[in-house]
């Protein structure tokens, strides 16, 4: 699959007064090589009950993954929540909104990736487990104030150091904050790789994001999504 890199501005009141569930921000690659499935087919039918599970599940998991059907119906699937938004009821809205409008983004795709601030949902009829994916890829830039200098060095740093922490982590998730000398105030960051992957797997996810971050940015906050993983750094403390 291939996939042209996108640069989205979002400006900061939308961030700060999101909820979970917002729908004013959401983003979704349809693959031009996935198959398509007719309607009221058998993979049709388990991907509802795909949609369902991960729905249900998110109430109590903040990543959950699992697969319904047999070959060649099968379709595999799965929705993780930014580590940030640590309220369960934060992640079941943004989950649930992502299973109730993922399929109408690419009507009858077998294969979608659905984007949403605090959370993302993926499914397949390929099995994509513990594979990293960057197909699917875009950069956020979260904050447009900027400063007169390059912040690259100090978040390439802030984020390696949460990337290393991140693998030691059973969640796969990491964030902190470095202080900015020039400016006088700290950068937070935040990584996260998707549970299905291994420690291994997530270390090259998040260094390949982390490739992504604009070359001497002066932006005060960007965030690069991909379909494992994701790395964010602002100058405010972010859900």
């Amino acid at each position: 699959m291939g996939y042209g890199f996108l640069i989205i501005i979002i400006f900061p009141l939308l961030i700060q007064t999101q909820t979970a569930a917002d729908d004013s921000n959401p983003r979704y690659n349809c693959s031009s090589t996935s198959e398509k499935y007719a309607k009221n087919s058998t993979y049709e039918n388990n991907l509802k009950n795909l949609l369902s599970d991960l729905n249900n599940k998110s109430l109590d998991h903040v990543f959950y993954n699992t697969s319904y059907g047999r070959n060649p119906n099968r379709v595999y699937g799965l929705a993780l929540c930014h580590g940030n938004n640590t309220s369960s009821s934060n992640c079941h809205s943004c989950v649930k909104f992502a299973t109730q409008y993922i399929t109408g983004s690419c009507p009858n795709n077998k294969a979608i990736i659905y984007w949403l601030d605090f959370c993302y949902v993926k499914y397949s009829n390929v099995d994509f487990f513990g594979h990293i994916d960057t197909d699917n890829k875009l950069t956020l830039v979260m904050n447009p104030h900027k400063v007169t200098y390059s912040l690259t060095a100090i978040t390439l740093g802030l984020l390696s150091n949460l990337s290393k922490k991140a693998t030691a982590d059973n969640h796969m998730f990491a964030r902190g904050k470095a202080f900015e000398p020039r400016s006088g105030f700290d950068i937070f960051g935040l990584v996260q790789c998707s549970g299905d992957l291994s420690k291994y797997n997530c270390i090259k996810c998040l260094d390949y994001a982390m490739k992504q971050l604009p070359i001497n940015s002066t932006n005060l906050g960007v965030k690069v999504v991909t379909g494992s993983c994701v790395v964010r750094y602002d100058s405010y403390e972010f859900r």
